[in-house]
């Protein structure tokens, strides 16, 4: 069996990824030229530390999605929610409109939220809910909080939208994060 060691190099807004076989000596490398928001995300990354994942199951069978949380090491999302950079990854095991994927969010923000700060932040919901697109088996949406830039949705990978308001992040993590029932079995799988 062959092995290859690969490596990710990302300098000058250069991307290269190596492979060498160490059996016959041959290599292959691949260079791309890298944007500056992937290289901003890489930096965000960076910072943070993995802190667990939740498998949504249907029924406590069928599983959905899986939710992943990525924070700073100094930092307990759920006490500072809204103001340390976190990142939150979904991985699809099926499809779902967009409209299926929203509606679900509304439902628990008017459970979990006060109807004045649904009220307060209703375009910001309205806008972030918009850039929401379908997704299939095998598609991921990771929503990205950092205090300088705000919160940003991306569907693999290609950012769809930012929200740039505290607030409005940690009253949209709280349909995950937050105070309802339903959210402890996530938080205990954070650790948090």
């Amino acid at each position: 069996m062959k092995k290859y060691i690969y490596a990710l190099l990302i300098a000058l807004g250069a991307a290269s990824l190596a492979a060498v076989d160490y059996q016959s000596g041959e290599s292959l490398s691949l260079t791309a030229e890298a944007s500056q928001d992937s290289l901003e995300e890489v930096r965000f990354f960076d910072q943070l530390n993995y802190r667990g994942t939740y498998d949504y199951k249907l029924l406590g069978i069928y599983k959905l999605f899986d939710i992943s949380l990525y924070a700073t090491s100094d930092c307990d999302p759920i006490e500072n929610l809204g103001k340390c950079s976190m990142s939150l990854v979904f991985r699809y095991n099926r499809g779902f409109t967009a409209s299926q994927l929203t509606k679900a969010g509304d439902r628990a923000l008017k459970v979990e939220a006060t109807s004045l700060d649904r009220e307060y932040y209703a375009d910001s919901l309205a806008a972030l809910n918009r850039a929401y697109q379908d997704v299939r088996k095998g598609d991921t949406y990771r929503l990205d909080y950092e205090p300088e830039s705000g919160l940003s949705l991306y569907l693999n990978g290609s950012k769809l939208a930012t929200i740039r308001d505290e607030g409005f992040a940690r009253f949209y993590f709280s349909i995950w994060l937050g105070q309802r029932e339903d959210c402890l079995p996530i938080k205990e799988k954070f650790a948090i």
